[in-house]
Parts: structure tokens; C-alpha cells; sequence
């Protein structure tokens, strides 16, 4: 379940509850100027797929399923494929979703939320949770890095050309 809290309140107050799956990963809203908490994103481990929301009432918009969803190295078929987190851009109307087991990245473009538009771009297998990083002296949000635990890697996604800048393997003890 998704509860909406307000929490002005003296004592904070549930405003709207939805569900769109059974088991839920990772949530977040829109932040892009004009959209701001319009919609709401539900990523889910089962069945595999990720909800848009009315930000508001928590309605379902659109569901889609993530379980066609190949490997990306081999493009065989998984078993299981996990929306492990979703992270929003505060730029541009899109968010990032990781999906755990094929290693895909995938920016969904949610300015027409009915039909979600999809930018997929291979990364590496057993993608967890990821963020934004800031170059310094630059205030563009343009690099996403998501960690591939399995591989002991991190990807860099480079959101303004759509594609894996570079997968590092980390340092070991």
C-alpha cells in the first residue's frame, strides 16, 4: 500500500491510500517545475512491473510490466525481474527506475502519464539503489550513478545522452 499523509496537520492525517502491487520496492513523486507531486511512482518486486499515480488520490494512471525484460548481457529470459528503486529528476519530467535482476536502467518520461515513455539503456546486472551527483562548480543534475552489487560496480548514466557512460568496478578490501 501507498498512504498519503498529510502531515500540516496538528495531528498528522491520511489523505489517500492505493495499492497497485504486493510486494513494493520503491516509491517516489514528480519534482520537474509544472509537475510537481502530480504523480506519484510505485515500483514493485511482485508482480513486476511499476505504477503511475494521481499524486493526489493515489489512483492508478498506468501499470507496466517490467517481466519482459531480458538480460541485458545474454537476452535470456529471467525468472524474476525486480524494480529495485526509482529516483525522479527535479529538471526534467522523467524518472529513473533500476531493474534489479536484468540490469537495466530505464528513464521513464511521465509527461504524458497513460503511456509512460520508455528510454532503456543496459547497465549491469544486480542494480540496487542510485542517485544523483553534482560535478562540482555545475548545479546540472546529469549524472545518475547506480550501484551493481553483484558485479561490485557502479554505473554512471548519463541522462541528457540516453546512455552507460561507464561501469567501475570498486576497490576491494
Amino acid at each position: 500500500k501507498v498512504t498519503l499523509i498529510d502531515l500540516w496537520f496538528k495531528t498528522p492525517k491520511v489523505v489517500a491510500r492505493g495499492r497497485t502491487c504486493w510486494d513494493a520496492r520503491s516509491v517516489d513523486g514528480s519534482k520537474a517545475p509544472g509537475f510537481e507531486d502530480k504523480y506519484a511512482i510505485v515500483g514493485c518486486y511482485t508482480p513486476f512491473q511499476y505504477a503511475i499515480m494521481d499524486g493526489q488520490t493515489l489512483e492508478p494512471i498506468s501499470i507496466t510490466s517490467v517481466a519482459d525484460s531480458r538480460d541485458w548481457s545474454t537476452g535470456n529470459k529471467l525468472p524474476e525481474v525486480r524494480v529495485a528503486s526509482i529516483v525522479a529528476s527535479e529538471k526534467k519530467p522523467f524518472w529513473v527506475i533500476n531493474l534489479k535482476e536484468s540490469g537495466w536502467v530505464y528513464m521513464v518520461d511521465y509527461t504524458n502519464p497513460g503511456k509512460p515513455k520508455e528510454t532503456r539503456i543496459k547497465a549491469n546486472n544486480f542494480l540496487h539503489d542510485g542517485g544523483w551527483v553534482k560535478l562540482p562548480g555545475s548545479h546540472e543534475l546529469r549524472y545518475f550513478l547506480v550501484a551493481a552489487n553483484g558485479k561490485n560496480q557502479v554505473c554512471v548514466i548519463d541522462t541528457v545522452a540516453k546512455k552507460l557512460v561507464k561501469a567501475r568496478s570498486g576497490k576491494g578490501p
